[in-house]
């Protein structure tokens, strides 16, 4: 269970990491 509730997280990280390669 721990799996789908850290899920969404990484996918966050993953898109904050996109927009920060995207700004720079």
């Amino acid at each position: 269970m721990a799996e789908i509730s850290l899920r969404p997280v990484a996918l966050l990280l993953f898109l904050a990491l996109n927009l920060a390669l995207a700004s720079a």
